[in-house]
């Protein structure tokens, strides 16, 4: 897990510690609370502990039937983690003692209630250890789509992840991944590369992770964002990352598939780039066109594992279905096989339209990102009009994007109206 946690204690250092090397064992480091002082005030080196990781255990023991433990360095980290933490990551152990002895303020906390009855101290911190364990593999990431509509914020995880992190590298690698599109959306995406080399990863999820988005960036900017051909140094200077062997399921299942699913797609469209290059000869320009479809056909494949294994990711999922089929869809023209690339378009079409109607409904306040993706959309509605035989469906197309078009130049004249009396007031 690479996750550091915070243990507080009040009175019992000696299972605190305990608790540690058992959480230690299963992945994550432990910062135990105060210890030997190491700067002139307890406060500011608890301070110091608790600001550089991303999750607390609180052991809460009662040592007498009048004495709950609740001292004044207790309380002040409790304090400190709830300002600092959200709820799910500040795991409470009420040791020989119920939820409703807490007092008042405190009662709205979540706690587990752990007994040392006929148990030796090893075996108290192995049951907490465990509980904290379960605790952590219950939780649930935040949506896909909100993390896109999260850009800004995911941007400051990163910039403030070395100094006062707030979520583990691991989730840190989840977040990075999901805004990648995010930041071309947004015209960012040299920024957030920047944003991202600033960092220093401790785990290797986050370390992989960073360089694919960083990896994916430079790609984009040698086709000048796929418009233009690879030429070789190009092409192996990406290749040498992107056909690296990567084995991250035994930190994060799913996230080890994302990763496998881009880098695939991202070979795909290295070879197709490649072919694009006036120095290929004609039979191999085939050649690596057919290996690019592959590469495609694996990144689909993954896509199809994921959707089946996480099914409420099915419209984020939606935004790269369009984009792979689109990917062959280029190909397969390349090759002169018309039939299929017509097929695969109007899958293209469905899942842009399925992914901008959800995103849409779920955040109809984005305006920036919900424009991108209506304009993706009817791009490749356009396309797919340029494929089709049936002419009751290209009359359907050219009025939808007839009356689309309307909107875009109503929109536009208003920016004019704008912008002209904006220059008229900056002359006067």
């Amino acid at each position: 897990m690479e996750e550091m946690v915070f243990v507080a204690w009040g009175g019992n250092q000696a299972l605190a510690k305990k608790v540690g090397a058992e959480i230690d064992r299963l992945g994550f480091r432990a910062v135990i609370g105060g210890g030997q002082p190491r700067s002139m005030y307890i406060g500011s080196q608890v301070f110091s502990q608790i600001k550089m990781t991303t999750r607390a255990i609180l052991l809460v023991q009662q040592k007498s039937e009048n004495d709950l433990n609740l001292n004044d360095n207790l309380m002040f980290e409790w304090g400190y983690l709830v300002a600092k933490l959200p709820p799910d990551k500040i795991h409470v152990f009420l040791i020989d003692m119920k939820a409703r002895d807490l007092p008042s303020d405190l009662a709205g906390s979540w706690a587990q209630e752990v007994s040392t009855q006929d148990r030796t101290p090893e075996e108290t911190a192995a049951e907490i250890a465990a509980f904290f364990a379960a605790s952590c593999a219950r939780e649930e990431r935040m949506d896909k789509l909100a993390v896109m509509h999260s850009y800004d914020w995911v941007k400051q995880q990163i910039a403030l992840h070395d100094t006062d992190p707030s979520c583990s590298d691991n989730e840190l690698a989840y977040y990075v991944l999901h805004c990648m599109e995010a930041a071309y959306y947004h015209m960012d995406e040299h920024a957030y590369s920047d944003l991202l080399c600033s960092i220093h990863p401790i785990s290797m999820t986050l370390d992989i992770v960073s360089q694919l988005v960083r990896e994916n960036i430079l790609l984009f900017r040698d086709t000048e964002n796929l418009q233009k051909p690879l030429t070789f140094p190009q092409f192996a200077d990406r290749k040498i990352f992107f056909e690296t062997p990567v084995d991250l399921s035994a930190y994060d299942e799913e996230l080890d598939l994302w990763v496998h699913m881009f880098m695939s797609d991202r070979m795909g469209l290295l070879y197709y780039f490649l072919s694009k290059n006036d120095e290929i000869a004609e039979a191999d320009r085939a050649t690596y066109i057919k290996i690019a479809i592959g590469h495609h056909e694996r990144a689909i494949e993954i896509l199809n594992e994921i959707i089946e294994r996480y099914p409420k990711d099915r419209n984020y999922t939606f935004l790269y279905e369009g984009y792979f089929y689109r990917d062959m869809v280029f190909c397969y023209l390349d090759l002169g096989e018309i039939s299929r690339a017509k097929e695969l378009i109007a899958r293209a079409v469905n899942a842009r339209k399925q992914f901008y109607l959800a995103y849409k409904q779920k955040f109809p306040q984005d305006i920036v990102l919900n424009n991108r993706f209506s304009q993706e959309y009817y791009i490749a509605l356009a396309e797919q009009a340029q494929y089709t035989d049936d002419a009751a469906e290209k009359t359907i197309i050219r009025h939808t994007i007839g009356s689309y078009l309307v909107k875009l130049e109503d929109e536009s004249l208003k920016q004019h109206v704008l912008i002209t009396r904006l220059k008229g007031l900056l002359q006067d």
